[in-house]
């Protein structure tokens, strides 16, 4: 497979980063600021005009007894400009009526970059997507729980359906707050690719393509590139790298779901990758995570 992807790379993937001519916006410099003072805002503004929106699921919400558990707040303190600081801390067992997961977060919209993509996705060729960003795990705050994987990055392509691809922190035993050399030991960083026989449900005749990218590391910052060639009739490409080197890539896979697919009947997906983001999203288990992020970078061509 590595053979054939470095020819499928020369072609529809960055080789040295995002192209000259690529469309990028940026955020979570020094001049991003909240919309408004609150553990749960709504978006976040840059001076250059990029917006970013917050999305959030909360404890209890089918109940209409809704919990506040994720939240997210920006740290000047750190060197580099404003850091942002996602959080969910919930220490309570699962109640039947209470949602199946918690997220909180930042969506940066596809669309910023460029309007016309979601227009002409797949007609001209292969649509490409860069995205770049830093993050550091909170060891001091942050919990895990066998196979229950914690996504930090994911392309989402519209409700009800999972990501189309995702990086997460799975754990292959329950780790208690605070014990970083178990995090360390236990859990692992992965990429996720779901195609069109994958649903929320789980009732897949494909399961998600999976590749460990290595040991989670806490309390220090990584720096995470993700280059997709994006392309529905399983002709994509993926490239992930980890501190500036390449640590998995992928070629003749799909990447991003077919909306002409008749699974989907009435109420197919978007027609492409609506958003990038940022995030903690996770099932609902009694346990709390952290997770900062900075310089959040995203190109399309």
């Amino acid at each position: 497979m590595i053979r054939r992807f470095a020819a499928v790379v020369a072609t529809v993937l960055y080789v040295t980063g995002a192209h000259a001519a690529d469309k990028c916006v940026a955020t979570l410099s020094g001049s991003s600021r909240f919309d408004q003072a609150s553990t749960t805002p709504q978006s976040l503004k840059d001076a250059d005009g990029t917006v970013a929106r917050f999305a959030y699921k909360q404890a209890d919400r089918l109940s209409g007894d809704a919990t506040t558990v994720a939240s997210a707040r920006l740290d000047s303190s750190e060197p580099g400009g404003n850091v942002l600081a996602l959080s969910i801390d919930d220490t309570k067992p699962k109640k039947q009526d209470s949602t199946a997961a918690y997220k909180v977060a930042l969506t940066m919209p596809v669309r910023q970059v460029d309007r016309d993509i979601q227009e002409h996705a797949f007609d001209d060729g292969v649509l490409k997507l860069t995205s770049s960003f830093s993050m550091k795990i909170d060891g001091a705050v942050s919990s895990f729980k066998n196979g229950a994987p914690v996504i930090f990055h994911q392309f989402w392509q519209g409700s009800a359906f999972h990501p189309a691809l995702t990086l997460a922190i799975v754990s292959d035993r329950d780790v208690p707050e605070g014990d970083k050399g178990a995090a360390e030991a236990s859990a692992h960083f992965e990429v996720r690719i779901a195609n069109d026989d994958h649903s929320p449900t789980g009732n897949s005749k494909t399961p998600l393509l999976r590749y460990n990218l290595g040991p989670a590391q806490v309390d220090r910052w990584i720096r995470w590139e993700v280059r997709l060639a994006l392309d529905q009739r399983g002709r994509g490409a993926v490239e992930v790298f980890k501190d500036g080197i390449e640590v998995w890539r992928a070629a003749a896979v799909q990447v991003g779901f077919d909306r002409t697919n008749p699974r989907y009947g009435s109420q197919p997906p978007n027609r492409t990758i609506s958003s990038v983001d940022l995030l903690i999203y996770r099932p609902n288990w009694a346990g709390k995570q952290s997770i900062r992020f900075k310089r959040f970078v995203l190109c399309a061509s």
